[in-house]
């Protein structure tokens, strides 16, 4: 059976696949218990409760955590729980933060969880697109309803978040480098092995905010990963232009508590809230798209680079003053002792070219009988390889078929080798000791 027949069968089976998980969600989807942390903010609360009941199954539940709100919330979430039956009120005496979760988040029985804040609008047709993925993406843990990028159309102004993306077929989700944020959908696995919503306590105020990165942290403490989804969706009303400017002080105070975390985006942000106060809507939208798409293109020139710096923006990413990205591709040796550190080759090559020339010369201690070739370390990547070719003392060269290789953990797609770890490795078995090795090939980072 020859390569062009295997991809077609694995692409179909991958298909059916997929075609089945859909059937699924659209006729039996798994019960989805959702849980609001709520702290004021009655008129907001009011679209993310209205809009979930909307949106689900009549049998799923809602519980509903209000931390000592003082503004009517708890009174009118008392009178809406007399009406629906799918309703349950935790009010609490004191406001807990985000740890008032916890409580709910160990009783309930469902597979799936939906975290919630109290500001989002969910649209029609979120679980259907936000549980495929976790069918889809066995080590998917944690989930965002928001996508990586501002929701322009709906007025959302922030900034690219970190990730890097992730497909099957026509499916897409993007796997956070840094925390996705409180709301999220989670599998219960995650707090059977005893994930739980701690606070960040801000000096000298009231302000209790869910550490959803120590959070998002310990999800992949437990192997599994964190995600964006592709398309927002919600509509995030919490960080849309008409709710802030309708309610600076409240936001303000958490730009400024959020500032001293170190977390992302915030004091971008507030300076340009201070730039378009004055502006009028069209002109803030105008000004808002600029800046956006400012941060979009600077995050695809990064995209390649995010995997070398994820240690070190544990709490904080800057996406600035970084230089031109180039990085070492390796080779080991084995000459009968297997494959050691003594015995490597490292050539550099940078990202931006299309098609990359990996050039190892080789110093033969001994007969050569296979060569490992890492393109990248820490990384998953994929790689399209247009020729391998060796040359011996005397520079005659010798073209090598792709038969002649053998890949680590990885799938065949579209004559795209897809490496399914972040230590890739090629075995190129050689008909005779080389003292140069050529690689041709496309190189992209997922």
């Amino acid at each position: 059976m020859n390569s062009l027949i295997k991809d077609k069968l694995f692409y179909f089976k991958r298909k059916i696949r997929l075609n089945k998980i859909k059937t699924l969600i659209e006729t039996n989807p798994p019960r989805v218990e959702m849980i609001i942390l709520n702290w004021n903010r009655l008129d907001l609360l009011q679209k993310t409760l209205r809009s979930l009941l909307a949106t689900t199954p009549p049998h799923w539940e809602v519980h509903i955590v209000d931390n000592n709100s003082t503004d009517g919330s708890r009174q009118w979430l008392m009178e809406e729980a007399k009406k629906n039956q799918r309703l349950h009120n935790h009010l609490l005496e004191s406001n807990q933060g985000g740890e008032a979760l916890n409580s709910v988040l160990v009783a309930v029985k469902s597979d799936f969880i939906l975290i919630s804040e109290n500001d989002l609008e969910y649209k029609p047709g979120w679980y259907q697109e936000m549980l495929i993925p976790f069918f889809i993406w066995p080590n998917l843990g944690q989930l965002s309803p928001l996508s990586p990028f501002p929701d322009l159309n709906n007025g959302e102004y922030w900034i690219v978040k970190p990730h890097t993306s992730m497909n099957y077929l026509n499916i897409q989700i993007h796997e956070a480098l840094g925390n996705i944020g409180t709301s999220c959908l989670i599998r219960r696995q995650l707090i059977e092995q005893g994930v739980r919503w701690q606070n960040l306590l801000i000096p000298n105020t009231n302000i209790k905010m869910p550490a959803d990165a120590l959070f998002s942290d310990m999800v992949r403490q437990r192997n599994m990963q964190s995600a964006w989804s592709a398309m927002s969706q919600v509509i995030n009303w919490g960080h849309s232009i008409k709710t802030w400017n309708q309610d600076k002080d409240y936001y303000q105070k958490n730009w400024d508590a959020k500032a001293n975390f170190g977390i992302d985006g915030l004091g971008k942000m507030a300076q340009i809230e201070s730039d378009i106060s004055e502006q009028e809507p069209a002109e803030q939208i105008r000004i808002l798209k600029n800046k956006c798409g400012e941060y979009i293109q600077e995050a695809q020139a990064l995209k390649s680079r995010i995997y070398y710096i994820q240690r070190k923006l544990q709490n904080h990413l800057v996406l600035r003053n970084l230089e031109p990205l180039n990085e070492e591709s390796i080779i080991f040796i084995d000459g009968g002792n297997g494959f050691t550190p003594n015995e490597r080759e490292l050539c550099n090559f940078n990202f931006n070219k299309k098609i990359i020339t990996f050039e190892f010369n080789i110093m033969p201690k001994s007969e050569i009988k296979t060569i490992r070739w890492d393109p990248i370390e820490g990384a998953l990547c994929k790689i399209k390889i247009h020729s391998v070719e060796i040359f011996d003392g005397n520079q005659a060269s010798r073209r090598l078929n792709l038969s002649d290789l053998t890949f680590s953990k990885s799938e065949t797609i579209d004559s795209w080798i897809v490496f399914k770890t972040s230590d890739p490795m090629v075995f190129i078995k050689t008909p005779f000791t080389p003292t140069r090795l050529n690689v041709q090939a496309e190189f992209f980072i997922l």
